[in-house]
């Protein structure tokens, strides 16, 4: 099966924050062209994970069949290391299914509720293998 790695990662500087009264909703978005288009989760993890370490690697892997193979997922890794964590949401959206090197099987797999504990499992990870 052949794979593709395509960046996941927004350009610097495009991030921004919907408007409640206009948009109805809140939340990080990307702007485009006068318009604010809202994040998708995992957007709003590899910006976060990225301000706490900015040397992150976040690739999305593309398949070859989209819809038949495995869509949404996205590797994380820092330079210098062989170490890297994965996340998995068809959608992009939580709950995500995160998965490391250090884990003997898909058994292990955990699950991230929240951006916020996806962030967390990924810094943790990474953290402690790039040291």
């Amino acid at each position: 099966m052949a794979w593709t790695i395509t960046s996941a990662i927004p350009p610097a500087g495009k991030l921004c924050y919907a408007n409640p009264a206009r948009d109805g909703v809140t939340g990080p978005g990307t702007h485009e062209n006068g318009w604010c288009e809202l994040a998708r989760d995992i957007e709003q993890v590899i910006e976060q994970v990225k301000q706490q370490l900015p040397d992150v690697k976040a690739d999305q892997l593309a398949p070859t069949h989209p819809g038949a193979d495995e869509d949404g997922l996205w590797f994380f890794r820092m330079p210098g290391t062989d170490h890297e964590i994965a996340i998995e949401s068809p959608t992009g959206q939580s709950p995500f299914t995160i998965e490391h090197d250090d884990m003997s099987g898909p058994g292990e797999a955990e699950t991230a509720n929240t951006v916020d504990e996806a962030v967390e499992k990924v810094v943790t990870y990474l953290s402690a293998r790039s040291a």
